[in-house]
């Protein structure tokens, strides 16, 4: 075939420059490659660690909620019997001055039949 040698010699001259060409380019996509997977195992591993955080703030959170929960029913039990007691108390001595003031009534009316 004629020009086939001349063919043969002009790939041969360029054979290195795409040989370079084809390594490059496996190079790049190989540095890609690594860069991607270093990228998404540091995200992966960021994501682990924010996803910890927040259970140990999430359990942080529901044991400040419980403590509060139990102040709570302490002081509400803590008002209901000291109201109680002050209701109590307040009624006691209302019973008594309505008897003192009946007392006085009654002394009262008989120091004027006394007088009269």
């Amino acid at each position: 075939m004629p020009g086939t040698d001349q063919l043969l010699q002009s790939a041969a001259n360029q054979g290195w420059t795409a040989l370079a060409l084809v390594v490059i380019g496996i190079g790049m996509m190989g540095a890609f490659a690594f860069i991607g997977k270093w990228l998404i195992g540091n995200a992966d591993k960021r994501a682990t660690e924010v996803q910890a955080s927040f259970a140990d703030y999430r359990k942080e959170a529901a044991d400040r909620e419980n403590r509060l929960a139990d102040r709570v029913n302490k002081l509400e039990t803590f008002i209901e019997i000291t109201l109680t007691k002050l209701i109590s108390d307040c009624s006691t001595a209302l019973a008594e001055n309505a008897k003192a003031m009946q007392s006085l009534r009654e002394n009262c009316a008989a120091v004027k039949n006394i007088q009269n």
